[in-house]
């Protein structure tokens, strides 16, 4: 069950910490195999359709802790020309960008996630969760897992990250972590970010590309909806302390 443990989540709360997404061997068990390991919080994820499955883990003390939206849209029905509110640019990421993208990342998701939901966990260390991610993101940046910055006049009002995965024979795109800094909400940025993201995914030749979001992050879930994205998946995150 070792492969079960989440390493960067043990070394960021100093505690083991592991996730589990298939629970078909028997949440009992598999509950009692990580206590021997000595594993202090276990993060479970099911599809919201197993509501049995759920509602077994509610029962043996996992407490829900968010459901979550994936939204696909294939690029092959993709017919729409990327563009920028007036005044603004989308450009790939530059070295020097990665200070701006971590503060923006850290000021758009304080409250959304399932970390930050769990109020036994250390909130400064929960809120460096976001900002960390988009840092890796930014540090691995490449042609295959790029990071699209939007600026205006040289600041650095939003962005978006990729990662490239492939499925058979076809390969699609991965929305890591996106955001819009206060004071440029409400304009279309982020429609335009995705929409940038969908002609890169045409130039490499994606089958398609995929978000993942928070059921209640309102105003993600109206952008990918108003961009033509269709909901195809939905799960639930939750936490049960070893006690």
């Amino acid at each position: 069950m070792k492969e079960l443990l989440s390493v960067i989540d043990s070394e960021r709360f100093g505690f083991s910490v592991a996730k589990v997404d298939d629970f078909s061997a028997g949440p009992e068990k598999i509950i009692g195999g990580l206590k021997g390991l000595g594993v202090r919080l276990i993060i479970g994820r099911q599809p919201t359709s197993e509501t049995g499955m759920i509602n077994k883990l509610e029962d043996l003390g996992f407490r829900l802790m968010d459901t979550q939206v994936t939204y696909r849209h294939d690029i092959r029905d993709w017919n729409k020309n990327p563009s920028v509110p007036d005044g603004y640019v989308v450009r790939p990421y530059a070295d020097g960008d990665i200070e701006a993208v971590m503060h923006i990342a850290g000021g758009a998701f304080d409250f959304y996630s399932h970390y930050a939901a769990d109020k036994r966990l250390d909130v400064a260390k929960v809120r460096q969760i976001y900002p960390d991610w988009a840092q890796r993101s930014c540090l691995k940046a490449d042609a295959n897992n790029p990071v699209f910055i939007a600026a205006l006049s040289g600041e650095i009002a939003g962005f978006i990250t990729f990662r490239t995965e492939s499925s058979g024979r076809e390969r699609y795109g991965v929305c890591g972590l996106g955001a819009v800094a206060e004071g440029h909400r409400k304009i279309g940025l982020y429609q335009a970010l995705i929409s940038n993201a969908m002609e890169w995914g045409r130039v490499k030749g994606l089958a398609w590309e995929q978000y993942t979001c928070i059921a209640c992050n309102y105003p993600a879930n109206r952008s990918y909806i108003a961009a033509g994205f269709k909901p195809v998946y939905s799960f639930a995150t939750l936490h049960y302390w070893q006690d």
